[in-house]
């Protein structure tokens, strides 16, 4: 009887530590997954940037667009507008340090 008794202690024994990896390797497929996602939300974050900074230029070509005559003009009122545009980002910069 004792025997038995050993007999089922082992697979006890045996299914806990099996269980035991289990759950380690949950934990560390959880792990990899939420640097997965702290990853992505930085490249989202970084993506959204470059998407705004691309609606800052396409509007300033818009307008470059609508204040000038000619292809000459255009170009150079571009120009001018990308520059206010990097100054005034400059200046919120340091407003936000």
């Amino acid at each position: 009887m004792f025997e038995t008794y050993q007999k089922e202690i082992q697979q006890l024994r045996f299914l806990i530590e099996t269980l035991k990896n289990k759950i380690n390797e949950k934990i560390l497929l959880i792990e990899e997954i939420q640097e997965d996602n702290r990853n992505l939300k930085t490249e989202i974050k970084e993506q959204e940037l470059i998407i705004n900074d691309l609606k800052n230029k396409y509007k300033n070509l818009l307008v470059a667009k609508e204040l000038s005559p000619n292809e000459e003009s255009k170009i150079a009122t571009e120009k001018k507008i990308n520059t206010i545009v990097r100054e005034i980002d400059k200046c919120l910069a340091l407003l936000n340090d």
